[in-house]
């Protein structure tokens, strides 16, 4: 089991770094002006490599759940949501809207359990080495952590 890295030469320079087998989705050129065109991708084994557009993306009103690295879209009015993850290293959660713009409601390590702030119709991409899950609620109704 060695390293996965994909570096490229867009606005985010190194796009995955871990140890051991990777299956997920990243965003890339989520970002005004950015533009990539090379991946460098080191692997110990066979590796695939797809690039997607945001039609592809799996679409849901206001609650999405995955394990793993994964991009998708909240098409429902969401103003909040209750945010869970079980896995044991980073876990990001960032969001791009156009009522919010870009924000990183949840950047922390290890397991997760909280309500943040999510204004949707809203895109995710959730970076986790375990199973989460966002349930949204719009400013009609309540979401209890």
């Amino acid at each position: 089991m060695g390293d996965v890295e994909v570096a490229t030469d867009g606005s985010v320079p190194v796009l995955i770094s871990t140890t051991g087998p990777y299956l997920g989705t990243r965003w890339i050129n989520i970002y005004d002006g950015s533009r990539t065109t090379t991946f460098a991708i080191t692997a110990a084994g066979p590796w695939k490599l797809t690039i997607k557009g945001l039609r592809s993306l799996a679409t849901h009103t206001t609650t999405a759940s995955g394990s793993g690295d994964a991009v998708v879209f909240l098409a429902g009015k969401v103003h909040k949501a209750v945010i869970d993850n079980d896995g044991t290293r980073t876990f990001n959660v960032n969001a791009l809207s156009a009522s919010a713009g870009l924000d990183v409601p949840v950047h922390t390590t290890g397991r997760f359990h909280g309500t943040v702030a999510l204004r949707g119709p809203v895109l995710v991409q959730v970076i986790s080495n375990g199973k989460w899950s966002i349930h949204g609620s719009s400013p009609s109704s309540a979401v209890d952590s």
